[in-house]
């Protein structure tokens, strides 16, 4: 009768916060939290997609990738990155029934991944990256299984380091602001009972914007990270972007596009600047970038990158770009190498090929 009646309880907590709202307070992080610390160290990073490939049909990995994984990991040190970002797609490899026990397979690659970026001195953002809509249809259920399976990555990975890995509790939700508000608070305080050191990355709904940061109310957690992404103006950054269907299937836009459009991006990310500015608490751009095959040119994503990533560095505030390589790639050409660096993108990011 006990676990029926907390089982009610957390079902009514996710679908109607306010009828059994906490009483906790958000925390606003003091200057010197491990938060804003870790926000301070976090710099200029990238996202190294790799396992979080959902789409591509199966949960799968080869083990023959790793020296190349590795590889990536040391160029990404070489020209001057201090954090990766990994999404795992931790979805596909659990079972779908309590304990919704993860697969072990998946920690090698993870392992692997973190093993070496200790090594090399760069911090790791651990992301829960994607759940095929689950969370969306059915909210209770589905938080009560990212719960689960971040019970089990805690217990892995909360004995490491706190200065060198952070845990993202989830990327881009699409559910509604009151309902994102509680299941955010239910993991953010689920992962910090197993992971009391550790600095948690969480973001608002509307898949993470800068709008979505806006609606949402600090947790009662000083210890967290308030994460966004940027992909403003939509149209540029996803033209012929193939998963969008028809809305950005128009091509040839270039950046800017117009004197203004420069000042526009400015002010957008100034948003996340002032929502962090009046709550006292880090913020961070967890994913900029715009989609390479159908840009017009290599010099209009060079311009768009070096916009973003100066008006952040000018904010102070840490990024991690999307992404290393695929689609959004700074590289031109297959192989991630420092030869395949485009050399507009060397300059917009700052950074010196070897």
């Amino acid at each position: 009768m006990k676990a029926k009646i907390f089982s009610l309880l957390r079902f009514l907590r996710v679908l109607f916060p306010s009828l059994l709202a906490t009483s906790a307070v958000a925390q606003p992080a003091a200057q010197d939290s491990p938060a804003w610390q870790a926000a301070r160290s976090l710099g200029r990073g990238v996202t190294l997609s790799w396992l979080e490939h959902y789409w591509r049909g199966t949960a799968s990995f080869s083990p023959a990738d790793f020296p190349r994984r590795q590889a990536d990991l040391r160029l990404m040190q070489e020209l001057g990155f201090t954090v990766v970002r990994l999404p795992v797609t931790f979805s596909l490899w659990a079972d779908t029934v309590a304990p919704f026990t993860l697969n072990p397979a998946i920690f090698e690659p993870v392992d692997m991944l973190l093993d070496e970026a200790a090594r090399l001195g760069l911090t790791v953002i651990l992301d829960y990256h994607h759940d095929q809509g689950r969370l969306e249809r059915d909210p209770a259920g589905e938080t009560a299984r990212i719960e689960g399976i971040w019970i089990q990555l805690a217990a892995r990975y909360a004995s490491r380091p706190p200065q060198g890995l952070l845990f993202e509790l989830y990327n881009e939700s699409t559910i509604d602001t009151a309902t994102w508000q509680s299941v955010a608070d239910t993991l953010v305080r689920r992962v910090r009972a197993l992971a009391p050191a550790h600095t948690l990355v969480v973001g608002g709904n509307g898949y993470n914007s800068v709008e979505g940061l806006t609606r949402l109310s600090p947790l009662a957690d000083s210890n967290l990270l308030y994460t966004f992404h940027f992909y403003s103006p939509f149209r540029f950054t996803h033209q012929g972007a193939e998963w969008m269907g028809g809305l950005t299937k128009e091509t040839g836009i270039s950046f800017p596009s117009d004197s203004a459009q420069i000042a526009t991006v400015h002010a957008a990310l100034q948003q996340a600047k002032d929502w962090s500015s009046q709550h006292n608490v880090p913020v961070y751009c967890g994913e900029f970038g715009a989609y390479r095959p159908f840009a017009p040119d290599n010099g209009s994503r060079c311009r768009y990158y070096e916009t973003v990533r100066t008006h952040l560095e000018s904010l102070s505030v840490p990024y991690t770009y999307w992404e290393w390589n695929d689609g959004f790639s700074l590289f031109d050409g297959l192989g991630t190498a420092a030869e395949n660096i485009l050399p507009c993108m060397a300059k917009a990011m700052n950074f010196k090929v070897p």
